[in-house]
Parts: C-alpha cells; structure tokens; sequence
C-alpha cells in the first residue's frame, strides 16, 4: 500500500466524520499547515502519525492502510463455516448434476439407436410397399 492510498483513505475517514483538516490538526496537536501538507502528498507518513490519526479518528491503522477493517478471528471463523458449507453443496450438486448429465448422455445415446430401428423399420416397409405396387413379384 502506498502512501497516497493511505493519505486517501486518511482523507476519507476525516471527511465521513465531518471533521475539517484544521480541527483534525488541532487534535493531533501539530500545525495545520503540517496536517494540510500529510494529507495532501507533501509529507511521509510515519508510523507515529498514523497511530495517533487512527485514535482520534476512532478507527485502526488497518482501516487507513487498506481502506477496510480487515475480519477478526471470530468473523474469519464465521467465514470458514460459510465457505465449508457452501462448499458441502457444491460438492452434492456437482455429483448430482454429473450423474443427471450421465443418464441424459446414456438416454441420448439410446434414443439415437432407437431412431436409427425407426430408420430401418421405415426403408423395410417403403421396400414392402414398393414390391406390393409392382405386384408382388
């Protein structure tokens, strides 16, 4: 992550609290023009900055880093469940729709036989009608 993400994500947070760069400054304790200037690209944030950013704007460094609060253990188990379930219907689904699919080939294949019978079936008696209009002999 990159500074200028960060300052965005920095920016972001401040604006949706309603907080002007001025009184964020003034929480901070530093010079208006010094917080104006971290903001907007003019100096490098440094891990002090952001941990005290992170108190006063009610948020962790990970927020203003990624632009997220990253899932906690508890969330991640959750997710984990959720994944292991889905996965569980993934898995019957799969094996129901292949063998669906394998009956449907096995009935594809067997109508195609039957059609081809039918075919047969149709030229021997269009040979029976033929050899019946000649007369028979």
């Amino acid at each position: 992550m990159d500074d200028s993400s960060i300052k965005s994500n920095i920016s972001s947070e401040r604006e949706s609290k309603g907080i002007t760069q001025a009184e964020l400054a003034d929480m901070l304790g530093i010079d208006r023009n010094t917080y104006r200037s971290l903001e907007k690209g003019g100096t490098r944030i440094l891990n002090s900055h952001l941990d005290r950013l992170a108190e006063v704007l009610g948020v962790t460094k990970e927020k203003l880093v990624l632009g997220y609060e990253p899932l906690g253990p508890e969330e991640n188990k959750k997710l984990g469940d959720y994944h292991d379930l889905w996965q569980k219907r993934y898995e019957g689904l799969h094996e129901t729709y292949t063998e669906e699919i394998a009956r449907l080939k096995n009935e594809i294949s067997h109508l195609r036989e039957m059609n081809e019978l039918l075919k047969t079936q149709i030229a021997d008696k269009q040979d029976l009608i033929n050899f019946l209009k000649k007369g028979g002999n």
